[in-house]
Formats: structure tokens, sequence, C-alpha cells
């Protein structure tokens, strides 16, 4: 890979186009795109390893580190999604590790502590997506709550649910935190683990039917070339292999609010056998217009 002008050094350079094949990228760091190669060489063989880690910039694996401070790690972001990958693996691989890089990420395992949390649940749940504990019948129908010693529990038993907490009580944590450790599986263990898609719902546009919004989602965060998005969507639900973690349901815009939850909870209902689907919202926002299972977490500790 060659700049299209002259350098004098590295680390001189404030930004820079790179080409390489039909590439064009413009970095704002001191760093060529030969280095970032070199980079990316060093760091896959780590997130492939059953060992890794990711946390506060190290990357850890076989007895090895790598450190990326954010700038690093953010030029390789954009270095990886801007090479034109074709095949359909080696992008879902360039996503998973883009997702490993994310600033947004990097940190979570330094911070985080173990939720503790339980059901509420709903009148209003197909069993098919639901483990219902109710007591009796009428005014005197009652509903147990289960614990959780972690929220993957709930992953684990429901295929759609939604997490329900005060502000600042970690839920986009908690999504975050799901989608790096299954980032880090799925490059070690390819098909066996679930692909994440991390999407803000505040995205989502007044018309737009969840497989669009979806798809649209995955062509903006998978680097390289897309043919059909949709259709790389629909077959990779058809086919159980996703988990869709759908933060701020509170944070969606209103227009046609009520209709797009109706949609929603059509596509939970439906959701085809083996794929998860998570939703955060703020407790006081939520009224079940999803009919998904509810999950009340407890507050992240500062400690």
């Amino acid at each position: 890979m060659a700049p299209t002008e002259p350098v004098h050094s590295y680390r001189d350079v404030h930004a820079q186009t790179f080409v390489g094949h039909d590439l064009h990228l413009n970095l704002e760091v001191h760093l060529t795109g030969a280095e970032l190669q070199e980079t990316l060489e060093r760091l896959l063989p780590l997130l492939r390893s059953p060992d890794a880690t990711v946390a506060d910039g190290v990357v850890r694996a076989q007895a090895q580190q790598l450190h990326l401070d954010n700038a690093h790690a953010d030029a390789l972001v954009k270095y990886i999604a801007a090479r034109p990958y074709e095949d359909a693996r080696e992008r879902e691989e360039a996503y998973l590790t883009r997702l490993c890089l994310d600033a947004g990420l990097r940190r979570i395992y330094s911070r985080y502590v173990p939720l503790s949390g339980g059901y509420r649940l709903v009148q209003d749940l197909s069993p098919t997506y639901s483990r219902i504990l109710v007591r009796g019948e009428g005014p005197n129908r009652t509903i147990e709550r289960v614990r959780l010693d972690d929220i993957r529990e709930a992953l684990d038993e429901h295929p759609a649910f939604i997490l329900l907490a005060q502000p600042g009580a970690g839920k986009t944590t908690v999504l975050q935190r799901l989608a790096l450790e299954l980032a880090l599986k799925r490059l070690q263990r390819a098909d066996d683990t679930l692909l994440p898609l991390f999407v803000r719902m505040a995205a989502q546009k007044p018309d737009e039917s969840p497989l669009d919004f979806l798809a649209r989602m995955w062509r903006e965060q998978a680097p390289g070339l897309h043919t059909d998005p949709a259709g790389e969507m629909a077959l990779a639900l058809h086919q159980g292999r996703l988990c869709l973690l759908c933060d701020a349901l509170n944070e969606a815009r209103r227009e046609k609010y009520r209709e797009r939850m109706m949609d929603w909870a059509d596509f939970a209902r439906h959701l085809p056998t083996g794929n998860r689907l998570v939703f955060t919202c703020r407790t006081q926002d939520y009224s079940g217009e999803l009919a998904v299972q509810q999950v009340e977490v407890d507050p992240l500790s500062p400690e």
C-alpha cells in the first residue's frame, strides 16, 4: 500500500490518503497503511484464540498481549471499514474485529460486574418465548419473580426479552458486553455461536420495517461489498444465526411509534428458532407493547 503523496515521516503525518487496490482511505493518525496491516495481522490470531480477552486497550491471548491506544484502535477500525471485502466470511470476520475494537466496548470488562436481577412476567406472552410462573387466577393472580445470577441466563432461556431498568442502571453496557462476548466466541468457533448485531432503536425510520432496519444497520456496520444486505439478513434469520441487540427503545423516534411496536411484536412472535432478540428500555417508558419476556436488572456496581 503506497501513499498518494510523498510522506516525510509517519510521525509527522496528521492526515494522509493511502491507496491499495481500489481502496482510498483518509486517516488522521501517525500510522501508515502498512503499519495498520501489520497490526491487524498480529491482532487476528489473538482474537481467534479461545482465551482472548479485550479490555482497556489491551488484547490478551496465548500468553501474549497487544496494546492499542484509542487513536491506534480507531485508525484500525477505519482501515478495516474501508477495505472492499467481497467474500462474505471475510466481511463477517472484519465486522467482528471492528466490534471487538470499538472504543465503547474495549473498557467493558474492566468496569463491569455480574448482574443480578429478576423476571417480571407479563400477561400477554407466547409460551414459546417464556417461562411463566403464575399463582392463582383473576384478582388473586400473582406473578413470581425468578432471580438471575447473570443476565446470560435470560439469553439462554428466552428467544426474546426486554431489559428494563432505571436511567443509568447499565442497560446499554449489558448489551455491549453481550455483543463483545459473542463477537469473540464467533471469531473463535465460527458457526457455533450467534452473530451479534448491536443497533440503537432511535436510528429506525418511521416507515421502516424491522427487517429493513436491521438490513440497513448490517450494511452500515459490516465492511465490504454487499450485493443484497436484506437477503443476507433474511437468510441469517431463517438459519437461526443472529443475536439482535436493540438498545434504548425509549429513545426511538415517536413518529408512528405504535405501528412500529406492533411490527416488532410480530417480528418477535415469529422469530425463527435459534435466534435471540433483546431490547432495552427505561422501566417507566415501557407498558408491555412488545409482549415479550421482561427482565428487571439491578444497577451496575461502580466498584
